[in-house]
């Protein structure tokens, strides 16, 4: 017990303090807006790292196990504690986020910002679209992956002189080999026809307007990029980026709490089974 209560304590303290923390001063009252992968995993992930190092590695210290078992166990706890908060924080941005019924896309900037909107009438203005190609390194660099990003203005009207602040995007993306030894012509002869398809593809792509998804603008660096290619202009604080999810809004968080629960569960299973077998061979030595 003297193993496996700090953990139970340790695991649901951060899982619930976070996560009020986060419903209460970001998503609730706006307080601030970070990046979602920087409240999501990057500051989840420093803390539980913090827990594991300053906190259950003492505990360990009464199993006396050696160092090789002492660093997986402790990496696997952080792991456990890691991602049950992880899964929450999606499931709480999901669920707690409104979808507001408009008109017309100009009422948005005249109603209280929602995460989700169903517009009845909108035609988005594709001859101004804009396009931004981004190429990243996946899975270590053994594959290289490639997004078309497109934007268009949604308002009813596209102001040539003045901002156009609400603006619809989609993005295409693929990903391709990228090993020491692939052929890099044939690589870049295979983007290439992919950035060509894309464009082909968007020329005929209809955007649905039922079920909208307003994008954080610090996590929007790539469609920001794709309207700067249209030169038109826009006032960066008031700027509205919409996406469709996939689904439908009564299904948004597509299970994330279940998860988030039944890790949490597992998460602390596992703690038991670790101490109770590092006892037994402790024991027994």
């Amino acid at each position: 017990m003297k193993a496996i209560l700090p953990f139970m304590i340790a695991s649901t303290g951060f899982f619930v303090f976070y996560s009020f923390i986060n419903w209460a001063f970001i998503i609730k009252l706006k307080l601030i807006e970070p990046r979602s992968d920087v409240v999501g995993f990057f500051v989840p992930a420093a803390i539980s790292g913090l827990i594991v190092l300053f906190y259950l590695k003492k505990k360990l210290l009464i199993f006396k196990l050696n160092d090789r078992a002492c660093y997986i166990i402790l990496f696997l706890s952080w792991i456990a504690l890691l991602l049950p908060v992880m899964m929450a924080q999606i499931y709480l941005e999901r669920q707690c986020g409104k979808l507001t019924i408009l008109t017309n896309a100009d009422q948005i900037l005249k109603r209280e910002t929602s995460k989700y909107y169903s517009i009845k009438k909108a035609i988005p203005k594709k001859k101004f679209t804009g396009l931004f190609v981004k190429q990243y390194s996946v899975d270590k660099g053994n594959e290289k992956g490639v997004g078309c990003y497109f934007a268009c203005p949604l308002s009813d009207f596209v102001n040539l002189d003045g901002s156009n602040n609400i603006w619809i995007g989609v993005c295409f993306s693929n990903k391709y080999s990228n090993r020491v030894f692939d052929d890099k012509v044939e690589q870049r002869r295979l983007i290439k026809a992919f950035i060509d398809s894309s464009l082909i593809k968007y020329q005929t792509y209809n955007y649905s307007i039922n079920y909208l998804e307003k994008q954080h603008l610090n996590d929007s660096d790539d469609f920001i990029s794709a309207i700067d290619q249209t030169h038109l202009k826009y006032d960066a604080d008031k700027l509205i980026i919409l996406t469709e999810p996939q689904g439908d809004y009564e299904g948004r968080t597509k299970g994330t709490g279940t998860i988030a629960l039944i890790s949490f569960a597992v998460a602390n299973l596992f703690w038991i089974i670790t101490c109770v077998i590092s006892y037994w061979e402790s024991f027994t030595k």
